[in-house]
Parts: structure tokens; C-alpha cells; sequence
């Protein structure tokens, strides 16, 4: 190889680093710029309104005396009594006509008519079967105003 060959080799390998360090630069730049963004974009500038800062007041830990005395003068229905309310139900028929069905009754007929008299005592035949448990409460005792 001549002078002149290894100066031309030489010249384009350094053109080629350069490209490299110019696309590494650019790179560096990018990712500085992209970082910045990221940061400034993400960075908030919440106010607490005074609602939340209201709600965020402790609370009292006195009991008000009206609400329990209001809260001990409700009417409270055990099992038993709720067994006896009446559950309606309104059913739509096809054609647009509502009717209004008592589900506890209706239950009582369906058990009585599906059940042998042959079968049933006479205290079995006159006790509700469906009323105890067409209502189902989660605790014995059930507040009203």
C-alpha cells in the first residue's frame, strides 16, 4: 500500500468515527431533552381545595344524645313479626296487564297443594310453610322509624 492509500483508509475511518460520535451526540442530547420533559411534565402542582381540607378534620369523639334517644325510640320487629308482613310482587304479563301476587300467600297455596294431606298432621297443615322463610333477615331484630 502506497502513502496514499493508507491516508484514504485512514481519512475515511475517521469520517465514519465522526458519523458515530455525531449520532452518539445527537443520542445523548435526545435522551437529555426526553428526561427533562419527562420530569417537568410529571411534576404537579396540587393545591388541596378546601373541601378535602375540611374532610380531613378529625373528628369529635362525642356522641350526640338526640341521635340515640331518636335512634331508641324506633319501633324494632323481631323474626317473627316480619314473618307476617305481606311481600307483593307485580308481574307483567305479555300483553301489558299488571297484577299484583302476595308471594308469601302464593307460596303457602303452592306448598299446601304440593303436599299430601295424607301426609301433613293437622298442626302441620295450618302452619305457613313459606312465611319464616320467604324473608330473610341477617340479625333478630330489625329497626323502622
Amino acid at each position: 500500500m502506497s502513502k496514499k492509500d493508507k491516508f484514504s483508509t485512514k481519512l475515511n475511518k475517521l469520517q465514519q468515527e465522526r458519523r458515530l460520535l455525531f449520532i452518539l451526540i445527537f443520542s445523548l442530547v435526545a435522551i437529555f431533552l426526553w428526561v427533562l420533559t419527562s420530569i417537568f411534565s410529571t411534576r404537579q402542582n396540587k393545591k388541596i381545595s378546601a373541601e378535602l381540607v375540611k374532610l380531613a378534620e378529625p373528628l369529635v369523639p362525642t356522641l350526640d344524645q338526640a341521635v340515640l334517644e331518636r335512634v331508641s325510640k324506633k319501633n324494632i320487629f323481631t323474626k317473627e313479626d316480619l314473618s307476617r308482613f305481606p311481600i307483593y310482587v307485580l308481574i307483567q304479563s305479555e300483553l301489558g296487564d299488571v297484577q299484583v301476587v302476595d308471594v308469601v300467600n302464593q307460596a303457602d297455596r303452592a306448598a299446601k297443594l304440593l303436599t299430601p294431606k295424607s301426609d301433613l298432621s293437622s298442626s302441620e297443615a295450618e302452619t305457613p310453610v313459606a312465611s319464616s322463610s320467604a324473608i330473610s333477615t341477617s340479625s333478630t331484630e330489625i329497626r323502622s322509624d
